[in-house]
């Protein structure tokens, strides 16, 4: 697993760092690889070829802002795992555009590392994972992490993925929702299933997803549940 560390100051690497390793290692995560940097701009270049798992990134840099850093990670990657850290309790709420899996808080680093990383090791996990659909011959396999959502059309199912990618198979939207209830998807009407990963923010009547195009109605009976589920999803509980 690559992690990369970001804060231009190095006091605050060492310190995130010193307590992220001890826990992954505690859960089994192999061939763990810790890059640090402290410029978001040196970040972005590592990214584009190291192709990272997982970011600590600090929200108030000089050379570039974490909030600007993530949106253009998130532009390379809709499976990293972002994490936020800052001395600031404000930012949190708007670092939810490039939905961060954490938010750590400076003065309460301990106990808001070990719930980020708990949660970075689920999902990452959850990356590594594929599911079977299908009889005989018509087997189907997938990674539900790359599911961007999932739209239902007759008896066919359509999986939409990043890149304008689909792919059409025969099973009933109905046996998916029950497959994936735990695995961060959410019913959004009859006809669609989406995965909390890849929504950006859930607006009045609509789930806006991170492409900040695709946008999906909810039904209007399931609004307040979807709201719910989605803020259980990032707080780590669903």
């Amino acid at each position: 697993m690559k992690i990369a560390i970001c804060d231009d100051e190095q006091i605050y690497i060492d310190a995130i760092k010193s307590r992220v390793c001890p826990i992954m290692e505690k859960e089994g995560i192999e061939d763990l690889l810790i890059y640090e940097y402290q410029s978001g701009k040196d970040l972005l270049i590592a990214q584009e070829q190291e192709k990272f798992d997982a970011v600590f990134l600090d929200i108030n840099m000089p050379d570039m802002d974490g909030r600007t850093v993530a949106k253009n990670l998130r532009a390379t990657s809709y499976e990293l795992l972002l994490a936020f850290f800052s001395s600031h309790d404000e930012f949190v709420f708007d670092s939810f555009e490039v939905s961060p899996i954490g938010y750590i808080r400076k003065a309460l680093m301990d106990s808001d590392v070990e719930k980020t990383c708990r949660r970075m090791i689920e999902k990452y996990k959850d990356y590594c994972v594929n599911i079977t659909v299908g009889e005989g011959n018509t087997l189907f396999e997938f990674y539900p992490s790359k599911v961007w959502y999932f739209e239902a059309g007759g008896r066919n199912l359509t999986l939409y993925f990043g890149n304008n990618k689909t792919i059409e198979i025969k099973y009933p939207i109905k046996k998916m929702t029950v497959l994936l209830q735990d695995k961060g998807f959410i019913r959004i009407n009859k006809y669609y299933l989406a995965n909390c990963r890849y929504i950006a923010r859930i607006e009045k009547e609509e789930v806006m997803l991170i492409d900040m195009n695709t946008k999906l109605r909810m039904a209007k009976n399931r609004i307040k549940k979807i709201r719910e589920i989605y803020f259980e999803w990032l707080r780590g509980e669903g």
